[in-house]
Protein backbone atom coordinates (compact mmCIF):
# COMPACT_ATOMS: atom_id res chain seq x y z
CA UNK A 1 0.00 0.00 0.00
CA UNK A 2 2.89 2.39 0.72
CA UNK A 3 4.23 1.88 -2.80
CA UNK A 4 0.81 2.62 -4.28
CA UNK A 5 0.71 6.03 -2.58
CA UNK A 6 4.23 6.91 -3.75
CA UNK A 7 3.39 5.85 -7.30
CA UNK A 8 0.24 7.96 -7.27
CA UNK A 9 -2.14 5.01 -7.35
CA UNK A 10 -5.29 5.01 -5.26
CA UNK A 11 -5.06 1.71 -3.47
CA UNK A 12 -8.46 0.06 -3.17
CA UNK A 13 -8.02 -0.85 0.53
CA UNK A 14 -6.98 2.70 1.37
CA UNK A 15 -9.97 4.19 -0.44
CA UNK A 16 -12.36 1.67 1.14
CA UNK A 17 -11.12 2.53 4.66
CA UNK A 18 -11.53 6.24 3.99
CA UNK A 19 -15.08 5.66 2.74
CA UNK A 20 -15.89 3.67 5.91
CA UNK A 21 -14.59 6.43 8.18
CA UNK A 22 -15.85 9.38 6.17
CA UNK A 23 -18.83 11.26 7.52
CA UNK A 24 -20.17 14.39 5.93
CA UNK A 25 -20.13 17.63 7.87
CA UNK A 26 -23.41 18.74 9.27
CA UNK A 27 -25.17 21.63 7.58
CA UNK A 28 -24.66 25.12 8.93
CA UNK A 29 -27.28 26.81 11.15
CA UNK A 30 -28.86 28.51 8.17
CA UNK A 31 -29.25 25.14 6.38
CA UNK A 32 -26.51 25.51 3.78
CA UNK A 33 -24.39 22.47 3.04
CA UNK A 34 -20.65 22.88 3.52
CA UNK A 35 -18.51 21.49 0.72
CA UNK A 36 -16.35 18.76 2.06
CA UNK A 37 -13.97 16.49 0.20
CA UNK A 38 -15.10 12.92 -0.05
CA UNK A 39 -12.77 9.98 0.62
CA UNK A 40 -11.47 9.86 -2.96
CA UNK A 41 -10.65 13.58 -3.01
CA UNK A 42 -8.92 13.28 0.36
CA UNK A 43 -6.80 10.41 -0.95
CA UNK A 44 -5.82 12.46 -4.01
CA UNK A 45 -4.93 15.42 -1.75
CA UNK A 46 -2.81 13.16 0.45
CA UNK A 47 -0.87 11.79 -2.53
CA UNK A 48 -0.37 15.32 -3.92
CA UNK A 49 0.96 16.49 -0.54
CA UNK A 50 3.41 13.56 -0.36
CA UNK A 51 4.69 14.34 -3.86
CA UNK A 52 5.00 18.07 -3.13
CA UNK A 53 7.11 17.33 -0.05
CA UNK A 54 9.25 14.84 -2.01
CA UNK A 55 9.83 17.23 -4.93
CA UNK A 56 10.84 20.05 -2.56
CA UNK A 57 13.29 17.79 -0.73
CA UNK A 58 14.70 16.48 -4.01
CA UNK A 59 15.29 19.97 -5.42
CA UNK A 60 17.01 20.98 -2.17
CA UNK A 61 19.17 17.86 -2.36
CA UNK A 62 20.16 18.68 -5.95
CA UNK A 63 21.04 22.24 -5.00
CA UNK A 64 23.25 21.00 -2.17
CA UNK A 65 25.02 18.39 -4.30
CA UNK A 66 25.22 20.18 -7.63
CA UNK A 67 24.92 23.87 -6.82
CA UNK A 68 27.68 26.37 -7.53
CA UNK A 69 28.25 27.07 -3.85
CA UNK A 70 28.97 23.46 -2.90
CA UNK A 71 32.03 23.74 -0.63
CA UNK A 72 33.38 20.32 -1.55
CA UNK A 73 33.29 21.06 -5.29
CA UNK A 74 34.85 24.48 -4.83
CA UNK A 75 37.67 23.04 -2.68
CA UNK A 76 38.21 20.17 -5.13
CA UNK A 77 38.36 22.57 -8.08
CA UNK A 78 40.87 24.78 -6.26
CA UNK A 79 43.08 21.79 -5.47
CA UNK A 80 43.01 20.60 -9.07
CA UNK A 81 43.77 24.09 -10.37
CA UNK A 82 46.67 24.37 -7.90
CA UNK A 83 48.08 20.99 -9.05
CA UNK A 84 47.71 21.99 -12.71
CA UNK A 85 49.59 25.25 -12.05
CA UNK A 86 52.30 23.35 -10.15
CA UNK A 87 52.84 21.04 -13.12
CA UNK A 88 52.68 23.97 -15.52
CA UNK A 89 55.25 25.97 -13.55
CA UNK A 90 57.61 23.01 -13.22
CA UNK A 91 56.99 21.42 -16.61
CA UNK A 92 60.74 21.20 -17.38
CA UNK A 93 61.30 19.12 -14.24
CA UNK A 94 58.07 17.11 -14.44
CA UNK A 95 57.29 16.37 -18.09
CA UNK A 96 59.06 15.27 -21.24
CA UNK A 97 59.44 18.00 -23.84
CA UNK A 98 56.86 16.41 -26.11
CA UNK A 99 54.28 16.64 -23.29
CA UNK A 100 54.69 20.35 -22.56
CA UNK A 101 51.78 21.23 -24.84
CA UNK A 102 49.42 19.68 -22.27
CA UNK A 103 50.04 22.55 -19.85
CA UNK A 104 50.18 25.43 -22.28
CA UNK A 105 46.46 26.26 -22.21
CA UNK A 106 45.68 29.92 -21.49
CA UNK A 107 44.94 30.42 -17.80
CA UNK A 108 41.64 32.12 -18.64
CA UNK A 109 40.51 28.91 -20.39
CA UNK A 110 41.68 26.71 -17.54
CA UNK A 111 39.61 28.73 -15.07
CA UNK A 112 36.49 28.40 -17.25
CA UNK A 113 36.65 24.63 -17.65
CA UNK A 114 33.28 23.19 -16.76
CA UNK A 115 32.51 21.18 -13.68
CA UNK A 116 35.83 19.43 -13.18
CA UNK A 117 35.45 17.34 -16.35
CA UNK A 118 38.26 18.85 -18.42
CA UNK A 119 40.50 19.48 -15.43
CA UNK A 120 40.08 15.94 -14.12
CA UNK A 121 40.83 14.35 -17.48
CA UNK A 122 43.87 16.51 -18.12
CA UNK A 123 45.25 15.98 -14.61
CA UNK A 124 44.92 12.20 -14.99
CA UNK A 125 46.90 12.43 -18.23
CA UNK A 126 49.49 14.78 -16.73
CA UNK A 127 50.03 12.51 -13.73
CA UNK A 128 50.56 9.55 -16.06
CA UNK A 129 53.00 11.58 -18.18
CA UNK A 130 54.86 12.61 -15.03
CA UNK A 131 55.18 8.95 -13.99
CA UNK A 132 56.53 8.11 -17.45
CA UNK A 133 59.05 10.97 -17.14
CA UNK A 134 60.20 9.67 -13.75
CA UNK A 135 60.56 6.11 -15.11
CA UNK A 136 62.71 7.38 -17.96
CA UNK A 137 64.86 9.46 -15.58
CA UNK A 138 65.44 6.42 -13.40
CA UNK A 139 66.47 4.32 -16.38
CA UNK A 140 68.79 7.08 -17.56
CA UNK A 141 70.38 7.44 -14.10
CA UNK A 142 70.99 3.71 -13.89
CA UNK A 143 72.73 3.87 -17.24
CA UNK A 144 70.47 1.30 -18.78
CA UNK A 145 69.26 1.26 -22.34
CA UNK A 146 66.43 3.71 -22.76
CA UNK A 147 63.06 2.11 -23.42
CA UNK A 148 61.35 2.31 -26.75
CA UNK A 149 58.43 4.73 -26.77
CA UNK A 150 55.74 2.41 -27.95
CA UNK A 151 54.28 0.31 -30.68
CA UNK A 152 55.07 2.84 -33.42
CA UNK A 153 58.79 2.66 -32.62
CA UNK A 154 58.72 -1.14 -32.51
CA UNK A 155 56.98 -1.14 -35.87
CA UNK A 156 59.51 1.29 -37.35
CA UNK A 157 62.42 -0.54 -35.75
CA UNK A 158 63.49 2.23 -33.35
CA UNK A 159 64.91 0.74 -30.18
CA UNK A 160 66.55 3.68 -28.47
CA UNK A 161 65.04 6.76 -26.99
CA UNK A 162 67.23 9.02 -29.13
CA UNK A 163 65.68 7.56 -32.29
CA UNK A 164 62.13 8.08 -31.09
CA UNK A 165 60.03 11.05 -32.19
CA UNK A 166 59.44 12.24 -28.60
CA UNK A 167 62.86 13.15 -27.29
Amino acid sequence: MKEAILRGILHSDWTRKLHEQWTPRPSTKDGKKVHQKDAMEQTVSLIQAVWTIFENQWSQRNEILHGNDNELLVTNKQQKFKRYMEIRTNKYQMLRRCDHHMVEHPISDVIKWSRQYNMSAILRNLEEMHKQYLRELKIEEEGLRRPDTGILDRYLGATHYEEAWCS
